[in-house]
């Protein structure tokens, strides 16, 4: 009669064990999650509808404007990179606007420097008017360079050539190969004159 109440006994616990032990086996394990940063194609900050001030000695000096803007880092520091539209107000030791610049997209450097690309337009409060593929924005000296090919549009000429340095209120420039011509405004008329 023993041996009958140890075979159950046994059976029991055999039978415990196999379904704790099937029964660990059978949760998955979760899926492992590298959050490891991989390089320097994604960015680390995103911003839409930005606005933001460039100042220099206390004065605010440009304010761009931007459909978008993401921060990646390269060597070390950020760069941003703008999209969906850049438009940047000059500003002179007053605080009034003297040109406005506009692009599709643009790049801000560490030194506050900035790139301005693909359909870029500047246009001064005195109706100059530059357009080209590039621009920098040097915050140093407040100078705007292109090596790009440039036309200038004026009441009364247009020049175009490669290669140009202006004030950002774009009233002292000069471009560094000229081919273009001139409009001079005369009686009502206007006669066109070819530039070498």
């Amino acid at each position: 009669m023993m041996e009958n109440r140890v075979k159950p006994f046994w059976k029991w616990i055999l039978i415990s064990v196999s379904i704790l032990h099937f029964g660990c086996q059978s949760k998955p394990e979760p899926p492992k999650i590298d959050a490891t940063y991989e390089s320097d194609n994604y960015p680390v900050q995103q911003t839409w509808n930005a606005v933001v001030s460039f100042s220099d000695s206390g004065f605010v000096r440009a304010v761009l404007n931007a459909g978008y803007i993401a921060q990646y880092p390269r060597n070390g520091q950020l760069e941003k990179q703008i999209e969906l539209g850049v438009k940047v107000n000059f500003l002179n030791g007053t605080g009034e606007v003297t040109s406005v610049l506009t692009s599709k997209k643009g790049l801000v450097y560490v030194n506050n420097n900035m790139l301005a690309y693909d359909s870029v337009v500047v246009i001064s409060t005195e109706n100059t008017i530059i357009t080209t593929d590039s621009l920098l924005w040097d915050a140093a000296d407040k100078m705007i360079r292109s090596n790009s090919f440039v036309k200038i549009q004026k009441p009364t000429e247009i020049i175009t050539g490669y290669g140009f340095e202006s004030d950002q209120g774009l009233k002292n420039y000069r471009i560094f190969k000229v081919s273009g011509e001139v409009l001079v405004n005369e009686t009502k008329q206007s006669q066109k004159a070819k530039i070498e």
